[in-house]
């Protein structure tokens, strides 16, 4: 050894390593005449003690005339980390800007493949004279319309959960009820013969307190990809009450789903099959819901054998039979037949004359009146006597809600239907805080806004 100053570098440099150094600059710090070539910057990490060093390194002429080595070392960890958190921060944003990159162009696709049939069926409706041809024009219409609003309540839904906003409200209902419900809505629409769809649950009412939309929601997120990949066998739809909650599951005997694709099912902005037709957004959204509520969620999966999807929450559970008198009321009022609908008079609060124009179609039976804002729907009702008022909540120089506070200072029976394209649970609860008696979201649905005039 030439000096101690360098036994005292290798010592702190090579804690816990056996060896010579593997950075020593000693060959460099001469020339070939033995000339000094100036300070030398290097950086060493030791794994042992996982610190990070910055080495300044020069040779010094010794007061005896020998050459010795002088060297600087600056520990330099807490830069390093700070360093590679920036780089891994910019390579998750890369990726997170390439996958959104791909779901706009995803999304593109999507909503040109219903728009495409909407608007090419709809036209050759136009000219339709043979009634066969127009009902089946009309069905495959009607189907793409539910799928582009499927994909526009996900586009929705994943906009509330990337702003930490998703909504949740609690409710009493009967799970049972809405597995079935669940059950004769996908009925029909198991097309390939060669799949079986089975009910599997305890044939008892179970009441549970949760929010019945959402997690309907996630049920039926499962039960659609289930009918995406089964191409025979079976999809079984049921629950469990376990744990102080509700397991709720659908099983399948479909494709299955490879190993190396496992991470990424409910990743947000991925597909794992580009040729079957959806957003790749559904369970990514049931996740976002299911852990909201304080629940948890997972799938089994078994490549050509197939997938069960499930998702606990924990909720309050009973179980026993609750069965509402036949001769309750809707709503605190009676039902009674309509004879003549028109006898039955309707302010229609609507400033789109398309919007308008759908209404007036839908109710062509009834005595529709109409206005284009709050304030002369607030006249109308003043004034005049409406059996009920269909309420758009933004509307120019007074709004809906608005116009149906000022409404309720003067009449509180009069029912007032919320008719917007307002469509969050927020925009429901505020319509009802307001003196709305019902709520529909846009688009409308001709037999709901029917079965709503139907009660009276």
């Amino acid at each position: 050894r030439q000096m101690c100053i360098r036994d005292r570098c290798w010592k702190m440099l090579n804690a816990g390593l056996n060896g010579l150094c593997a950075h020593c600059p000693k060959p460099q710090l001469l020339d070939a005449n033995r000339k000094f070539t100036g300070v030398h910057f290097w950086e060493d990490y030791n794994p042992v003690t996982e610190r990070w060093y910055t080495i300044q390194s020069m040779a010094i002429k010794w007061l005896d005339g020998r050459w010795a080595i002088m060297e600087l070392a600056t520990d330099i960890t807490t830069r390093k980390q700070v360093e590679l958190e920036l780089i891994q921060a910019k390579e998750k944003a890369e990726e997170s800007d390439r996958l959104k990159s791909a779901f706009l162009a995803n999304m593109s696709h999507e909503i040109r493949t219903p728009l495409n049939a909407i608007v090419g069926f709809s036209e050759l409706l136009v000219d339709c004279d043979d009634p066969a041809e127009k009902t089946e024009y009309w069905q495959i219409i009607e189907s793409n319309n539910e799928l582009l609003l499927q994909l526009i309540n996900d586009i929705l839904d994943l906009s509330k959960i990337e702003s930490g906003i998703l909504e949740r409200k609690r409710e009493r209902f009967n799970l049972t009820q809405v597995c079935n419900e669940l059950y004769s809505m996908m009925l029909p629409k198991i097309t390939n013969p060669e799949v079986e769809l089975r009910l599997d649950n305890s044939q008892q009412d179970c009441w549970i307190l949760l929010d019945r939309n959402r997690l309907r929601q996630v049920w039926m997120n499962f039960v659609t990809n289930a009918v995406k990949y089964t191409k025979s066998g079976y999809i079984k739809i049921g629950y469990t009450v376990e744990k102080g909650g509700v397991r709720i599951y659908v099983e399948d005997t479909g494709a299955g789903i490879r190993e190396e694709l496992k991470d990424r099912v409910f990743g947000r902005f991925q597909k794992l099959d580009d040729f079957v037709q959806g957003t790749g957004l559904g369970l990514a959204i049931s996740k976002a819901i299911v852990e909201a509520a304080g629940g948890e969620i997972g799938f089994n999966s078994e490549i050509g054998r197939g997938s069960t999807f499930w998702a606990w929450v924990p909720c309050e559970v009973n179980i026993q039979r609750l069965v509402q008198p036949a001769d309750t009321p809707i709503s605190g009022q009676s039902v009674q037949p309509i004879t003549d609908k028109k006898e039955i008079k309707i302010l229609v609060a609507e400033d789109n004359d398309s919007n308008y124009s759908l209404v007036k179609h839908i109710l062509k039976d009834y005595d529709i009146t109409r206005v284009s804002n709050g304030v002369e729907a607030v006249e109308k009702v003043r004034y005049g006597k409406f059996d009920f008022v269909l309420m758009d909540l933004k509307m120019p120089i007074m709004g809906g809600l608005e116009a149906t506070r000022k409404i309720r200072e003067f009449d509180r029976h009069i029912p007032i239907i919320a008719l917007t394209a307002n469509a969050f649970d927020s925009d429901r609860a505020s319509a009802v805080d307001a003196g709305c008696s019902a709520f529909l979201a846009k688009p409308v649905k001709k037999g709901q806004l029917l079965e709503l005039l139907s009660v009276k």
